[in-house]
């Protein structure tokens, strides 16, 4: 996550799929914003749906409300989302993460340190998932999130949504496929994605949540039609 990408339509549809994922599951949710320095790309600037609201605002008021009068304030960072309290009950995890292995490890350390027993926890990597070309530590592995954080996450008895930016590949194939390595490496057996046109959100439920979270999921893209319709996919 980067502080330029607060507002975009991304970030709205975020802030909507947690809000109604944490209300039907009554989980609290932490939030590893995973943050890394802004840069000089355009990424973050689809803005213009928020000059719509008649087709957008129904899809989540607070959010589209709250979105519009911190873009229209220039405050767009991580603080300002969590002062605007979209998220009931969210803890956040502000550190900066950088390409150090070592210092990769004593991030999440901190981050589980502060975690509390059944959290809803979400990872807000710029990119998504790593490849498996991708290792910790190289140039760049800070924009990842790695198999094995989400794995340590879930062991520890929490549910877990991991964000994830389309990459050039066939993405129904992938889908499949990293459901299928995530509830192998995690022992899960109901794994899901929720995905839109550019990204997708990996939910690994523990059992007793996999219920109230699948129903949530579904009743979510049944009322966000196109345009950036989400859909839901299920193994």
């Amino acid at each position: 996550m980067k502080h330029q990408y607060v507002g975009d339509i991304s970030d709205f549809e975020k802030y909507a799929i947690l809000r109604s994922l944490a209300a039907a599951s009554g989980l609290g949710l932490s939030i590893c914003w995973m943050l890394t320095p802004d840069d000089s790309s355009t990424d973050g600037r689809r803005l213009t749906y928020l000059d719509d609201p008649r087709r957008y605002r129904d899809r989540d008021r607070d959010v589209f409300d709250g979105l519009t009068t911190l873009v229209r304030s220039g405050e767009r960072s991580v603080h300002a989302i969590e002062s605007l309290s979209l998220l009931p009950d969210a803890t956040y995890f502000t550190d900066e993460l950088r390409d150090h292995a070592q210092e990769r490890d004593r991030y999440f350390s901190s981050f589980h340190a502060q975690l509390t027993p059944h959290r809803l926890v979400f990872f807000d990597p710029d990119n998504g998932l790593a490849p498996a070309s991708q290792k910790v530590g190289r140039s760049r592995s800070s924009k990842y999130l790695f198999p094995e954080e989400l794995v340590r996450t879930y062991a520890a008895g929490h549910s877990v949504i991991a964000f994830h930016h389309w990459g050039r590949y066939q993405r129904a194939p992938f889908l499949e496929q990293t459901i299928a390595v995530l509830e192998t490496a995690t022992g899960a057996r109901s794994a899901f994605a929720i995905h839109g046109a550019r990204v997708a959100y990996f939910v690994v439920p523990q059992p007793t949540d996999a219920e109230p979270l699948h129903a949530a999921a579904a009743s979510l893209v049944a009322r966000w039609p196109s345009p950036s319709k989400l859909q839901l996919h299920l193994m």
